[in-house]
């Protein structure tokens, strides 16, 4: 970057003095020599080369250009800013106000600006709203549950169907019981369900990261730095294969060894659905019981006598 008062170099400018009687010239005494002509700034008492105050902008400018890391990609930039701003000094503006890093600084910020702006464009067609949804579905878990719910539900359904066969339930009580198995299915699902979001929501949370770093990056972007949002999509990408092969795995880990169908609860609704009849065949057999064992009893006191 140059250093220089901006004074000394304005002085430098006033190199010839081609005003008229009220010119002074700064820098050597006036000659009558032929000199080719060249822009100037006139004012009522110096004049200034307007090639040679462009060049120094420019100069400047590219300066100020380099410090910030894009060399020469913004040159066109800059030579237009500096030729709007020596047309409002031509046009009567002070040339001492002009500096060239100034001018870089605004207009590299003005483009910096503007590359976010497309930038943040670009995300919201990227990522946008709801991104964790799009990858973790809400769906992820719905096969895993219903899984376990048919696995253990068909058990209970078995469970039932061996007591009917055997004459333990009866019509109304494997009615009973399947209703109470539909319940716990039920509830069951709503367990499943509530794991399964917790486990959604995670790998959701890891998707958000991501884009709120995409946002962040398009929001603080600097010229003269390279930037990709590859990168990003990719761990997006990323979290929802982990998702996919990880999710079912978690939740079956998360759910363990729970029993949705309480095969007591089962027995119990079908016995007092039966009502009367459950407690007849009760008695029955515990009447048929009872016989045996004093058959039994009688046969033994038969073999020692008749007292």
């Amino acid at each position: 970057m140059l250093n220089y008062n901006a004074a000394d170099w304005y002085t430098q400018l006033m190199g010839q003095n081609y005003g008229g009687p009220e010119a002074v010239s700064l820098s050597q005494p006036v000659t009558t020599q032929a000199v080719a002509p060249t822009p100037a700034i006139t004012s009522p008492t110096q004049t200034v080369n307007i090639d040679e105050l462009r060049s120094r902008l420019l100069q400047d400018a590219l300066g100020y250009a380099n410090s910030r890391g894009v060399g020469n990609t913004y040159q066109d930039l800059l030579q237009q800013e500096i030729d709007r701003a020596v047309s409002n000094v031509q046009k009567g503006g002070d040339p001492k106000s002009i500096d060239g890093r100034n001018i870089a600084s605004t207009a590299l910020s003005g483009k910096e600006s503007e590359q976010r702006s497309q930038l943040t464009r670009q995300a919201d067609e990227l990522f946008g709203r709801n991104y964790g949804s799009r990858v973790v579905g809400s769906n992820l878990l719905d096969n895993a549950i219903n899984d376990i719910l048919n696995e253990q539900k068909t058990s209970a359904q078995q469970f039932l169907n061996r007591g009917t066969a055997r004459g333990i339930f009866n019509e109304r009580g494997q009615q009973a019981g399947m209703n109470t198995i539909n319940q716990g299915a039920e509830a069951g699902r709503a367990q499943l369900s509530n794991l399964a979001s917790g486990i959604i929501d995670k790998y959701r949370s890891q998707a958000d990261k991501v884009r709120d770093d995409a946002y962040n990056a398009a929001n603080t972007f600097q010229l003269g730095r390279n930037f990709d949002f590859n990168d990003f999509v990719s761990r997006g990408n990323e979290i929802g294969q982990r998702a996919q092969t990880n999710a079912k795995g978690e939740l079956l880990g998360a759910f363990g060894g729970t029993n949705l169908f309480d095969f007591s609860k089962i027995t119990n609704t079908a016995g007092q659905a039966q009502g009367a009849q459950n407690l007849r065949d009760t008695d029955v057999a515990t009447a048929l019981a009872e016989r045996k064992r004093r058959s039994e009893q009688g046969r033994g006191l038969g073999s020692q006598g008749v007292f």
